[in-house]
């Protein structure tokens, strides 16, 4: 879990001495301050500023968007190179029964995150991007979607469900549709979700023979995984 996670847990907004409308209000005024950004998504631009990546053709996706703060900051960054950001989203708090090695569920975050808010998670997305007018907003369940395949990437974020199953799902939703020299970054890694992890790496060794290079950040806890250039030969 980030700092900021654990803040909104610790009762951001002390939200049981509020009244509903009130604490509703108080959830929109964080939104609009703070965006709700809960993975850093400024390590992400800057990865992408020093990778070329947006020099690459295809659009950008993020599955996970939760309250769309990072959403938010992905679709202005694209917005500069007339790109689009395809956010996949289910927007079920209770969904994601993956525990963390506290033994918290990621649902219990999630539920706890929206009361505090005082908002459902998809009314604080919509604060947040509903003016953003290059998101393509999916709301289904990631093992649910299909592109076409025409469909390119050239970056692709992976903060959804936490599960081994919806992680390696996940990466190739993204990955069989990632142009050579994209990127696509997993959250979570190397963290307190281990199963995380562990996945990760199977896939990792899994296309070594076509990924270029890794790079782990441990600030906050994000790899980032970039296909090769060219086909690899054998």
């Amino acid at each position: 879990m980030t700092k900021m996670m654990r803040l909104i847990q610790k009762g951001l907004f002390l939200e049981s001495l509020m009244p509903n409308p009130l604490k509703r209000l108080m959830g929109y005024m964080y939104l609009q301050l703070l965006h709700g950004d809960l993975a850093g998504y400024e390590w992400l631009i800057k990865t992408c500023e020093e990778e070329g990546v947006m020099k690459l053709q295809g659009d950008l996706i993020e599955v996970g968007s939760f309250v769309g703060g990072g959403t938010r900051k992905l679709s202005n960054y694209a917005k500069r190179f007339g790109k689009k950001v395809y956010a996949v989203d289910i927007f079920n708090s209770s969904a994601d029964l993956t525990t963390c090695e506290k033994g918290v569920s990621m649902a219990d975050i999630y539920v706890e995150c929206s009361q505090r808010l005082g908002l459902t998670i998809f009314e604080a997305y919509w604060f947040n991007v509903g003016k953003c007018s290059n998101v393509i907003t999916v709301r289904k369940d990631s093992k649910n979607i299909r592109f076409s395949p025409g469909r390119r990437f050239c970056f692709g974020f992976i903060d959804g469900n936490h599960s081994p199953e919806y992680v390696a799902n996940d990466f190739y939703l993204v990955w069989n549709h990632l142009v050579h020299g994209g990127i696509v970054a997993f959250h979570d890694y190397g963290h307190d979700l281990p199963q995380v992890t562990k996945t990760i790496n199977k896939l990792i060794e899994k296309h070594k023979n076509d990924v270029e290079k890794v790079v782990a950040n441990p600030i906050n806890h994000t790899i980032f995984i970039k296909k090769n250039r060219v086909l690899p030969t054998f």
